[in-house]
């Protein structure tokens, strides 16, 4: 009788061994996602920063440069095909910038300032489980981890918004620069007078 009780205890303390083990590792993988989503979104500020940089200069050369070309033309002794070359050139020129302007949205809406959900937040932590005594180690785990999915799924969202807004950028960064392109082609084969 007296090793069936053994028995008992040594399957017991197996047992929480293995929960508490089970416990860990759920809240590291929880933690390790968590983490991810935060560094995630610094990664995408920086990329969103660094489009608002590059989309600033060539929204800079494609207006200086077209609005040279677009001025020294002489509009009076211009032919009727030379006109047909320069309101084409222009509508692509102004669509290139319309462009180039609605990406840079794009990237200053992907930039903007987030609420991250920071955890564990200190305050709350430090009055609900460093005073109070009563609280398990179990109890702090098992908190700590609902708040880190409940922080990465807030998170998450936020990454998603950003991510969204930054591929928009881009795509429109890109047909901007192809309109530009198109139109220092245009002018480049345009007919001189």
């Amino acid at each position: 009788m007296a090793a069936s009780v053994e028995d008992n205890n040594a399957q017991r303390d197996h047992s929480e061994e293995a929960r508490d083990k089970k416990r860990q590792l759920c809240f590291e993988i929880t933690k390790a996602a968590y983490d991810f989503t935060i560094t995630d979104i610094d990664g995408l500020d920086t990329k969103a920063g660094n489009l608002i940089t590059f989309i600033g200069v060539i929204l800079g050369i494609y207006s200086g440069f077209g609005l040279s070309i677009l001025n020294s033309i002489d509009k009076k002794t211009i032919l009727y095909e030379c006109v047909t070359y320069y309101n084409l050139s222009l509508y692509i020129l102004i669509g290139a910038l319309i462009l180039l302007l609605i990406s840079i949205c794009c990237a200053l809406a992907a930039y903007k300032l987030y609420n991250i959900t920071i955890v564990p937040y200190p305050p709350y932590f430090y009055e609900h489980y460093v005073i109070n005594e009563s609280c398990t180690n179990d109890d702090i785990l098992n908190n700590l981890t609902l708040a880190f999915v409940s922080a990465f799924q807030l998170n998450n969202d936020k990454r998603g918004d950003k991510s969204y807004f930054i591929s928009w950028s881009f795509l429109l960064l890109l047909l901007g620069s192809a309109a530009g392109v198109i139109f220092m082609g245009i002018t480049l084969i345009a007919p001189k007078v």
